[in-house]
């Protein structure tokens, strides 16, 4: 039988001649800023694979297990990363712009600063991931779980949060202008400085959150659930009911 070094050169060799790989078994390898957009590597194990730097762009990772695999700064615009697993991975700096990761689990994965601008994270999981800093402008991300995760200075502009869980999200100093977040959970998330102008919070929990000098001009907080939260310093265009 052949070794897995062997099978990982087969593949490889598969991959680079011809853009399909789909099942692929390259755990581990070292395709640091490799070429490779719009390769088919669909359902490929991918765990620990150095994927840094590298064109991915338009690439098809659907059902892919790329677990503690690198892709900082990797190029992942518009890639088709549906129901991946990326858990503890590191996306530090990834352009993930108008890439689909509907249904992806990226539980304790970084994407301090990735650009996931008008991507598609439906139903996402993140738990105790850290997005601080990432840019999520439009992005979609309808009933994704985003318990305990790090969003430090995001941008959520205009992203669509709807049942959203956000339970003690760390959200200082994020911008979720005009964000939707109708009906999402915000239990004792840290809201202090954070930018909330204009956003649709219908319905939402804040119960006992911290909203310390947020800036709420123009909120929707119809049927808001606001118990115990903390407003001090906040900017309202009426006291909180």
């Amino acid at each position: 039988m052949p070794n897995d070094a062997v099978i990982i050169a087969n593949n490889l060799k598969q991959l680079l001649e011809t853009r399909q790989c789909p099942h692929c078994y390259l755990e581990g390898a070292d395709l640091s800023g490799a070429d490779l957009q719009g390769v088919m590597l669909e359902s490929g194990h991918l765990e620990l694979v150095n994927l840094q730097g590298a064109n991915l762009r338009g690439a098809n990772l659907e059902w892919a297990n790329l677990e503690e695999a690198n892709l900082q700064e990797a190029d992942l615009q518009g890639a088709n990363l549906v129901d991946a697993s990326l858990i503890e991975a590191n996306l530090q700096g990834a352009n993930l712009r108008g890439a689909n990761l509907e249904g992806a689990l990226l539980e304790a994965a970084s994407l301090r600063g990735a650009d996931l601008t008008g991507a598609n994270l439906d139903g996402a999981q993140f738990r105790s991931a850290d997005l601080s800093g990432a840019i999520l402008v439009q992005a979609s991300l309808k009933r994704a779980r985003l318990k305990r995760t790090k969003l430090f200075g995001a941008n959520l502009s205009q992203a669509n949060l709807l049942r959203c869980n956000l339970t003690r999200a760390k959200l200082q100093d994020a911008d979720l202008s005009e964000a939707i977040l109708k009906r999402a959970e915000l239990y004792k998330a840290k809201l202090d400085n954070a930018c909330l102008r204009g956003a649709d919070l219908q319905g939402a929990n804040l119960k006992r959150a911290i909203l310390r000098k947020a800036n709420l001009c123009g909120a929707n907080l119809d049927q808001t659930i606001l118990d115990g939260a903390d407003f001090e310093g906040a900017e309202l265009d009426a006291p909180p009911v």
